[in-house]
Formats: structure tokens, sequence, C-alpha cells
């Protein structure tokens, strides 16, 4: 009753691929233990001709998406989308819904903490405010000149910051330790 009050509602709407997922991602909890091997039911053992599944249950689940939706939904498309709509925050599933990330960005993003997902969306923003909107405004359109225009000013923004880091992290901790725990802090990275 659950599945067919799922595949109906695909049906029906107008998703867009994380809302898919997300109704995919119940279909999975339904669908699991379905796949692989050749198991024995009641019916079967009565004699009649039961269609048992086979496969992942992810490529299962992408073929029912498929099929209901229209939308062309490989296993490995599924397992990527899934991992926007079950990790990501919303502000980064709107900005890929959007256009204005690309999957692999979202997919990035998603593996991180909810925090670090802000944060990171936050200097994206900044460095797009700071660096690529006046560049691209101010050329018309993003060519190969602007984008290295670009770089060059991010690369001089990084130096200058590196630069007062330590120059900051040197007063406030002496030379000494300033430099061991930046070597610490590359060594985790």
């Amino acid at each position: 009753m659950v599945e067919y009050a799922i595949l109906d509602n695909i049906r029906r709407r107008q998703l867009t691929d994380l809302q898919l997922v997300e109704y995919g991602v119940k279909l999975e909890e339904l669908y699991e233990g379905r796949q692989g091997g050749d198991r024995r039911s009641e019916d079967f053992q009565e004699g009649q001709n039961v269609h048992l599944d086979s496969g992942k249950t992810r490529d299962l689940v992408a073929a029912q998406l498929s099929e209901q939706s229209g939308v062309n939904m490989s296993g490995k498309k599924y397992e990527r989308l899934k991992t926007i709509a079950t990790h990501a925050i919303p502000e980064v599933k709107r900005k890929y819904n959007d256009g204005e990330i690309t999957q692999a960005k979202a997919i990035e993003l998603a593996k991180m903490s909810p925090e670090m997902q802000a944060n990171a969306l936050y200097y994206d923003d900044v460095i797009y405010e700071l660096f690529i909107q006046p560049e691209v405004e101010a050329a018309g359109a993003l060519t190969p000149d602007v984008k290295k225009r670009i770089a060059q000013k991010i690369q001089s923004a990084i130096h200058w910051w590196w630069g007062d880091f330590l120059h900051y992290g040197e007063v406030a901790f002496g030379e000494r330790k300033c430099k061991q725990a930046i070597r610490k802090w590359m060594h985790t990275r």
C-alpha cells in the first residue's frame, strides 16, 4: 500500500531530481531484502509464477523511479543524488536544484558536517562577491582572460592573508611555536 502511494505521487507530480530521490529512499526501505538470489516464497512453492527481483536495491529503486517519472535514472546516478538528498543542508540542496552549484560540488559539500557545509557556502559567496562578480560585470562575460584575472586576484588575496596569518601568529605565540603549529596543521591535512 505504501509502495503504491509513493509510486502514484511520483507519477502525478513534477519533482526535482532530489525530491525524486527522497521518494526513492522510502522505496529503498521497502525493497530492502528483495534483491538477489533465488528466494522461494509460499506462492512459488504452490506452483504460481512469481516475479523475483534481482540486482542491487539501489538499481531496483532507480529502475522504478525511471519507469514512474520518465527521468533517466541509473543506480549510480541514484546513489550520487542520494548522498546529496540525505546529507546536504537545505541551502546546498537549493543551490543544486537552482543550478548554482554542480552535482560534484554538492556531493563534496554533502560529505562535510552541516557546520562545514554552511561555512563553505558562506566563503563561496564571499569569493564570488569580492572577486568573480566585479570582474564578470566589468568584462560582460566570463572569458578565459577574466578567469585568469580572477585567479590572480584570489592568489594575491591568499598570499596577503597567509602573510598576515603568519605575522599575527608569530606576534601572539612566537616564531618557533607558530612554525611548529603550522607544520603540525599541514601534517594532519
